[in-house]
């Protein structure tokens, strides 16, 4: 019997054997390269697949790839890239090695692109049915150093404009996004950097000017891989309240699996570079021209990055460490940042993916004082009116030299991300994300030096501020299949956001030494003060999603919203959202012409939140008095305060025609009800506060419009274009009765029927005259009217990328703006000084005219037209046309390859640039983009003394190895 079982298990063991070895006999190997069908370059990181095995292997850092095991067959095999169609062919494996190279051709535009379009859903933009921009930031600063968002996204985006509120190095940035939203809000986008919602705000320092530190200025363009922008509530629907004027979706880079074995890339990139004014022919109009001139000075700038990627099958990451030195146009000016990213995924199952991302950054940021400021270097050149002896008009240049203003911020963002797919089909994602910030901005006028406002007695001023927010996010995905044809999904999630900011400042005067610099030693207190702000906001949304043969697509959804904010009896809110695409290309017989041709349209609602206390019924606070302290009523809110709801509808059309053109083409047109308006009860309730109402309105459209043109493409040069315009208009409907609301200067205001933000002013017709035609005053008209707004109606841009002899590439954006207005502060007050040129003439020429004469009147309707009583006098037309970028690249790799460098070498470019190169406008001032009250009220589009974006040029070596 035993001897029958050990006969058994033998053949058992040895048929085993012959089967395994049989197994193995019938497999094969599949490798080959993947190229650039134009150029031939290799592709490193492209991704090829074995649709049917489900698996598949990358290209290595030479463009090979290699995939083991496959049983003999016919398999289809998918090839893909970031930037380039992809590829999907069918290849027999027989056993042993097989060989297939797979060339890929460009994407030129963006069809295959993969872009998010809801909190939970991302998709190719041939099936998107709400428009999406995406920004490749990989393409643009592996060859240029950007010092913010403004630079990456300005002039690139249809509908979506992006300025410094100044040129001061680390000011803030604000966003002009379609046709501005409702009433509420500060007219931002939400801003989420890998799922993390981050804190998007401008800090003032000590009452001094207008402008602070901008906290997006601690992001590290050079560690950003794509930026997603959603420009309004049809396609920003899932992200609830605050979402009306768009989202932007910055992802930073991730690692990436050079070959099946794994791999490391390391790559290194300096920048050197200066800053400059570049507007001097502007200065002309003031008497002190070359006092102005002076006072501005060459900015330098050092930037160095080293980053590391790579990773095998089972884990991936990246890593960059970042130092960024750069300085200003003026004195005391400059930005100190160090930052430091590490990205991981990791896959420890094939049903588990869990991703990681982290950053810090350490930033030091040096402000002059700027923006109607006595204190400041432009306040004393320009409206000194001692002319062009180099002299200060208020404070000496010893004493403003002295100052320091210096914020200090240390920022962590970080998040972890899980997804899990139990079953097939069925995804579950789950996200926490933080961001966490401390700040400290010291101000220090020494004592000793006389300075308008503290004297000689010097003052310390300090503020304190910590913000921490978190972000989390869970969602659960389903697809499936309906009938033939028609797949679906299904997705249900919740997200929450939690916000804490702490803030205290202290101001003391009188400071016996330069040497005692602590606080505690001043002799005269000014003001202090500390708040704290917790706010909470959550959201559970659904959407629903249809795809039919890629023909027709349909998606539906909303969020119901609930935030600390909203009244007690108001507790939440639900935005609906509906979008719908129709593939004709796919559907119709379409001339050879034309390669793709979608149309699509989309509803969709969000809203901007109630400030946080309005839903409170009454606040108090204490306050001193000659019989003690007692209560006060600080606050009348409104429990029925609800947010403001933002409707959209947007039209779309997208058509890819004769292998060189793609045409995007969007209208939208919007509706904000609900908007919060604060009106003041009767003096009979015994309250005279201001109290929050929902009954404003606004209503705007607009249009946008892309072209891009490939014009030619060979294996040695290539011609593409972009080409945007975009035209938005916005009035105010409703004030529920309330008198108009102007800014804190009387000159721009929220009225009925009027266009949003708009001066308005008494138009000045000429000069008036006697009996005797002498001249006695201004003709302006008794009642006030519009004179354009602050946000152009007009903008575009154009883009030309133009590649020689396959490793010369030269790059140059040019945008505009027309129908834009700007109210010249500055000019007003160099006129009430005497240092505007024009005035000073006129007034002399005209002392010397006769009455009634021809040129006398004239001079006179001249003068009128100054007269700075009247603010309409100085709100300019202020048109504009910017060379913007120009960068030229030349890539070594060939020239290396094959030598002794090529062993250790992978890449080599070089690059040389410029930035605000040239400038026309029809602005009289120094430039038409700034703003002194920095980027988030009422006041817009005012310049008073601010300073204007540098010129500048720089220089850039890359090694790869």
């Amino acid at each position: 019997m035993l001897k029958k079982i050990l006969s058994l298990s033998a053949f058992v063991v040895a048929y085993c054997l012959l089967a395994a070895g049989s197994v193995h006999a019938q497999t094969g190997t599949l490798s080959g390269t993947v190229t650039d069908a134009t150029t031939g370059e290799e592709l490193i990181g492209a991704t090829v697949l074995v649709q049917e095995l489900g698996r598949g292997a990358p290209t290595n850092l030479s463009g090979e790839y290699r995939v083991e095991n496959i049983p003999v067959g016919t398999y289809t095999l998918r090839f893909s890239f970031v930037g380039y169609r992809s590829l999907t062919t069918e290849v027999t494996i027989s056993e042993g090695p097989n060989t297939f190279n797979a060339e890929l051709r460009s994407d030129a535009t963006g069809r295959e692109e993969v872009v998010v379009t809801g909190i939970a859903s991302r998709t190719s933009r041939e099936i998107s049915e709400v428009a999406v921009s995406r920004i490749d930031a990989t393409q643009f600063t592996e060859n240029v150093s950007f010092q913010d968002l403004s630079q990456l996204i300005g002039g690139r985006v249809a509908g979506v404009g992006v300025q410094p509120s100044g040129g001061t190095v680390g000011s803030g940035v604000r966003f002009n996004v379609r046709a501005g939203g409702g009433l509420g809000g500060q007219g931002q986008p939400l801003i989420f950097v890998d799922g993390i919602r981050i804190d998007n705000s401008e800090i003032a320092g000590p009452g001094r000017g207008g402008q602070g530190v901008g906290t997006l200025t601690d992001l590290n363009m050079d560690e950003v891989a794509s930026i997603d922008i959603l420009k309004g509530p049809a396609a920003a629907a899932l992200y609830g309240t605050s979402g009306s004027n768009g989202v932007v979706l910055i992802t930073t880079q991730r690692g990436q699996a050079l070959g099946d074995a794994g791999g490391l890339s390391v790559n290194v990139r300096t920048t050197r570079g200066i800053s400059e004014f570049g507007r001097e022919s502007q200065t002309s109009q003031f008497l002190s021209e070359q006092s102005i001139n002076d006072v501005f000075e060459t900015g330098l700038l050092e930037h160095y990055n080293v980053s590391a990627q790579g990773g095998s099958e089972f884990i991936r990451f990246f890593t960059s460490y970042d130092q960024r030195l750069e300085e200003g146009i003026l004195p005391r000016n400059y930005m100190d940042r160090q930052s430091f990213r590490a990205n991981f995924d990791a896959f420890p199952r094939e049903d588990l993916t869990i991703g990681v991302s982290a950053g810090f950054t350490m930033n030091e940021i040096a402000l002059p004082d700027n923006d109607n400021n006595v204190i400041g270097y432009l306040g004393n050149v320009i409206l000194a009116p001692g002319g062009d002896d180099g002299t200060f008009g208020f404070t000496a240049r010893e004493a403003i030299d002295a100052i320091e203003d210096i914020t200090r911020q240390n920022r962590f963002l970080g998040s972890v991300n899980l997804q899990y797919r139990p079953i097939e089909n069925l995804e579950l994602n789950a996200q926490v994300g933080f961001d966490g910030s401390s700040l400290r901005r010291d101000e220090t006028i020494p004592p000793g030096f006389f300075v308008t406002g503290p004297g000689t007695a010097g003052q310390r001023y300090i503020l304190n501020r910590t913000n921490e927010q978190f972000t989390y996010d869970i969602n659960a995905r389903y697809s499936y299949d309906i009938v033939d044809g028609l797949t679906a999904s299904s997705v249900l999630g919740a997200q929450l956001f939690e916000r804490t900011l702490r803030q205290s400042f202290n101001q003391k005067r009188g400071f016996a030494s330069a040497l005692i610099s602590n606080i505690g030693a001043g002799d005269d207190f000014i003001d202090a003060n500390e708040g704290f702000l917790n706010n909470r906001e959550a959201g559970i949304f659904f959407e629903q999603n249809f795809n039919y043969r890629n023909q027709y697509i349909l998606s539906v959804g909303g969020r119901q919203d609930f935030a600390a904010s909203i009244g007690e009896e108001a507790p939440n809110i639900f935005y609906p959202k509906a979008s719908v695409a129709v593939r004709l290309d796919n559907i119709l017989d379409l001339p050879p012409s034309i390669d793709f041709l979608k149309l699509r349209a989309a509803y969709g609602e969000t809203g901007q939140l109630p400030d946080f206390n309005d839903g409170a019924e009454r606040l108090w606070a204490g306050q001193n008095s000659a019989y003690g302290t007692g209560g006060v009523i600080s606050f009348v809110g409104n429990p029925e305060i609800k947010p403001e709801r933002i409707r959209e509808l947007e039209l779309g059309v997208e058509a890819d025609f004769l292998g060189r053109f793609g045409l995007d083409l969007t209208y939208y047109q919007l509706w904000a009800k609900d908007s919060i308006i604060d009106f003041r009860r009767a003096s009979s309730t015994g309250v005279t506060n201001l109290v929050p109402f929902n009954v404003g309105g606004v209503e705007g459209h607009g249009l946008e419009t892309t072209l891009s043109i490939n014009a030619f493409e060979s294996r040695d040069f290539g011609l593409d274009f972009d080409v945007a315009y975009s035209y938005s208009y916005s009035e105010v409907t409703d004030l529920g009765g309330a008198q108009p609301i102007f800014d804190g200067f009387s000159v721009q205001v929220l009225a009925e029927g009027i266009e949003r933000s708009a001066f308005f002013v008494q138009r000045v017709n000429g000069a008036l005259f006697n009996d005797d035609g002498v001249f006695i005053g201004v003709d302006a008209d008794p009642e006030r009217s519009a004179v354009g707004t602050p946000f152009p109606k007009h903008t575009g841009s154009f883009a030309m990328n133009f590649r020689a002899f396959r490793n010369l590439n030269v790059y140059a954006l040019v945008d505009w703006a027309a129908d834009l207005y700007i109210y010249n502060n500055t000019r007003e007050f160099a006129i009430q000084f005497g240092n505007d040129r024009e005035f000073a003439e006129l007034n002399e020429r005209f002392a010397d005219l006769t009455p009634g004469t021809d040129e006398y009147i004239d001079v006179a309707n001249r003068l009128a037209r100054l007269n700075t009583a009247f603010p309409y006098n100085q709100v300019e037309r202020a048109d504009w046309l910017k060379l913007r970028e120009v960068s030229v690249s030349y890539n070594f790799n060939e020239l290396i390859r094959g030598t002794e460098f090529g062993n250790y070498i992978n890449s080599l470019s070089v690059s040389a640039g410029g930035r605000n190169l040239l400038t026309s406008t029809l602005y009289s001032g120094l430039d038409p983009e700034v703003n002194f009250d920095g980027a988030r009220s009422l006041i817009r589009g005012q310049d008073f003394l601010t300073m204007p974006p540098a010129r500048q040029f720089f220089f850039t070596v890359s090694l790869g190895f």
